[in-house]
């Protein structure tokens, strides 16, 4: 959390331009955190400059660093390897759109991240409200979540 304040300190009133500068040092970080299965996993960024303002910085953060650990986590057990991608650019309406995804071995069906009973997923589903956000889950070859943000 001390990079998104440090970025957040930078920023300029109009928005933070710099948020996909620290999606990608969080990627790193947490990739760094989470060596053992990092070494077997692939981990690809596709990052657009997207301004947020800075009320949305912090919240889609926090999303992005429970997602991706719950990707580095679950999605590749018994030294399973895979790819995990992470991507922020804008949809064809214009919003805002960050991806989590990865191929391991997929979300189970019968878990719900909006209604689960992990702390985890009630974080990022209170965080996605607080945004004004939505939250798309698709579980085809892995598991993709896609936050999209308001108009930026």
């Amino acid at each position: 959390m001390a990079l998104i304040h440090e970025r957040l300190t930078q920023a300029s009133p109009a928005g933070v331009s710099g948020f996909a500068a620290y999606i990608g040092d969080l990627v790193e970080h947490l990739g760094r955190s989470y060596a053992a299965v990092a070494g077997h996993v692939e981990i690809v960024t596709s990052l657009e400059d997207v301004p947020l303002p800075a009320a949305a910085s912090l919240p889609a953060g926090l999303i992005t660093s429970e997602l991706l650990t719950n990707a580095f986590r679950h999605a590749f057990p018994e030294g399973r390897t895979g790819k995990v991608r992470v991507s922020l650019g804008r949809g064809t309406d214009g919003r805002a759109v960050l991806a989590v995804e990865d191929d391991g071995v997929g979300l189970p069906p019968e878990v719900k991240p909006e209604e689960a009973a992990t702390l985890g997923f009630r974080i990022v589903a209170s965080l996605v409200k607080q945004l004004g956000a939505r939250l798309e889950v698709t579980r085809a070859g892995g598991t993709c979540f896609r936050l999209v943000l308001g108009e930026t």
